[in-house]
């Protein structure tokens, strides 16, 4: 939070990566990837390219996963009489980068890549558990990330500038008007990093410019602006770190986010604590979903312009241990308190003053500050790895526990709606050129049910899945064939909204051998 502030959970999401630091460190070129094929018409491809000469990089990757989707039985059909018989979770995937690096190996590095992403999908009853919900959408997407780096004396000076297009095109039912939105992202930040009595220390500025334009949210702008300082100081086995941040715009104010973590290594064990402050304003879709529709249906998720930034304090601590090589067990312990949460909850019409495109007396769920809320858990986990002639087996074995407290009155959709006890786990068994894992998750959680819609989330469930690999001698190539669920668990995390079955696929991954440039290439 301290270096990154109020990024939006939700609407327009930019990832800003730093794999362009990798293709400094050596020339060389490599070539990797997979393809595979699988049950529902299944086809997945991911391959990439890198090149590095002594001045000048190149890298550019593709992947792609499609799918007919696994068929259903219509609830909407069978209950109400809408829509077709059957329906499907089709989904078409696609995604494609390039970037170019230069380096005059004395004080300058220069980045940029572009990428584009094609989304097309089911949605049914993942938005909402609406009987007419027959929902797919379609999302078109393209990005710029560059960057220049001063290197002098020990200090990096950088700018990193983004900016991503993102048009989204929403049909909740053929017979409702089509939702158009297009979301624009423009970040930029200039940062310096250096080293001041033997403090590590970064510094800088962030400047953040979010776009609308919908035919259902309006067009709508919002700017952040941020100051951010970070250090990093080690006394001995003691390591500490620490942030601050202040970030500003007209929808919070100013906000102050200060953070701080320490390690202290003790022998074979990690003893570790940390603490800090987290905002996050709202969304466009929470501030204004359906804000232009006139007579809005009920039961529908409708958008709040008055919402307040959401605040949280956190805390955790845990330890690390290294009982033996083989052996690490890990405990974290951690509790959050949270004020002003945002989350849709069952409200009436006749309690909304703010919007005036709503039927009489209807229920809706409705964006809200919850006043406050308490989440308390511990993470655990385990590792070990056996070895005995010819064959070498990883196992491992994790349990997280989360309680959330909430107001009993609030009837909230996602504040609480997690899983409650997390125990997964799995073995990864290799002998010779065969590997074997096989891995599962078992949950708990709160039951809940629509039946109108066919809607249940379990209060326990547990997923399987198995991957066998074949690595062919000197090719550097792999076959491999992959079970997904292999029990084939029917279970909801959205009510409403079927997660796959079993799902069979069988594929070869590929990785050439980096080469050493024997010369410069360019």
């Amino acid at each position: 939070s301290a270096s990154y502030g109020a990024d939006a959970v939700g609407g327009i999401i930019h990832i800003k990566t730093k794999t362009y630091q990798g293709l400094w460190e050596e020339e060389k070129s490599e070539f990797n990837g997979n393809i595979a094929y699988g049950e529902n018409n299944l086809t997945m491809t991911d391959a990439g390219f890198r090149m590095q000469g002594q001045k000048f990089g190149f890298s550019a990757a593709v992947k792609s996963t499609e799918s007919s989707g696994e068929q259903y039985v219509n609830p909407s059909y069978v209950n109400a009489g809408k829509g077709d018989s059957l329906y499907t979770n089709f989904f078409s995937l696609k995604t494609y980068t390039a970037a170019l690096t230069y380096r005059d190996h004395k004080h300058w590095k220069v980045y940029a890549r572009g990428g584009a992403d094609r989304r097309d999908f089911a949605a049914k009853y993942f938005y909402s558990p609406n009987p007419y919900d027959e929902a797919t959408e379609k999302v078109n997407a393209y990005w710029t990330q560059a960057m220049l780096e001063y290197d002098n004396n020990g200090g990096q000076t950088s700018l990193n500038i983004g900016y991503r297009h993102n048009q989204d095109s929403f049909i909740f039912n053929p017979a409702f008007p089509r939702n158009s939105h297009i979301t624009q992202r423009l970040n930029a930040t200039l940062s310096h990093n250096t080293t001041y009595l033997k403090t590590r220390i970064s510094f800088g500025l962030q400047t953040d410019y979010n776009v609308i334009e919908s035919n259902d949210r309006g067009d709508h702008s919002l700017l952040n602006n941020a100051a951010f300082f970070l250090a990093h100081h080690k006394f001995n086995k003691l390591n500490v770190n620490g942030g601050l941040r202040l970030e500003y715009s007209d929808k919070i104010g100013a906000q102050l986010v200060p953070q701080v973590n320490v390690s202290l290594l003790q022998k074979n064990i990690v003893y570790r604590a940390s603490a800090g402050r987290s905002i996050r304003q709202a969304d466009f879709t929470e501030q204004y979903n359906f804000y232009l529709r006139e007579n809005t249906p009920g039961n529908f998720s409708i958008g709040n312009p008055d919402l307040a930034a959401e605040s949280a304090y956190t805390v955790d601590a845990g330890i690390d241990a290294y009982i033996s090589q083989n052996l690490k067990v890990t405990n974290t312990l951690f509790a959050r308190t949270s004020s002003n949460l945002i989350d849709y909850t069952l409200t009436n019409s006749t309690e909304i003053d703010n919007l005036i495109n709503l039927l009489d007396s209807t229920d809706y769920f409705y964006a809200k500050n919850i006043k406050e809320s308490f989440t308390f858990g511990n993470e655990f986990g385990v590792s070990y790895t056996m070895e005995m002639p010819n064959v070498t087996i990883d196992w491992l074995l994790n349990y997280t526990y989360i309680h959330t407290n909430t107001p009993d009155s609030v009837v909230s959709k996602y504040i609480a709606n997690h899983p409650i006890n997390n125990i997964n786990g799995g073995a990864t068994l290799r002998f010779k050129r065969f590997t074997w894992n096989i891995g599962g998750t078992f949950i708990t959680r709160d039951a809940d049910e629509l039946p109108t819609i066919g809607g249940e989330v379990k209060n326990q469930y547990g997923i399987l899945n198995t991957k066998l690999n074949y690595a062919a001698k000197d090719l550097g190539v792999n076959l491999f064939v992959n079970v997904r669920n292999v029990l084939d668990s029917r279970y909801q995390e959205i009510l409403g909204a079927q997660m796959p079955g079993r799902w069979i696929m069988a594929g070869l991954s590929w990785n050439l051998t980096t080469v050493k440039l024997k010369r410069p290439m360019f």
